[in-house]
């Protein structure tokens, strides 16, 4: 289940395979920090940038190297939440397109 959550960004809850909540990537990392593998936070890390606009991987990038650099603050609250994550974890930028 953690697997496909990590593929799909949703999951199908136990009780009732007929419904399932949709979760958006950073709640799936959520559940990936605590019940997964170091080799499935990145995936899914990288899953999230690779998602993102063009536009916003630039900028995720710049903010990566900036924390990374002075530890400045991101720009948005799901870059403040995963960019610390990657820094503490040694989860490096996912490869350019």
């Amino acid at each position: 289940m953690l697997e496909q959550a990590i593929l799909t960004g949703w999951f199908l809850p136990q009780s009732n395979p007929m419904e399932f909540y949709v979760l958006d990537v950073l709640d799936v990392l959520d559940l990936v920090v605590d019940f997964g593998s170091p080799a499935q936070v990145t995936a899914c890390a990288h899953r999230y940038i690779r998602h993102l606009p063009e536009e916003m991987q630039d900028t995720f990038r710049k903010e990566y190297e900036a924390y990374q650099r002075d530890e400045q603050a991101a720009s948005t609250i799901a870059f403040c939440k995963l960019i610390p994550l990657m820094v503490e974890r040694n989860i490096s930028l996912p490869a350019v397109k």
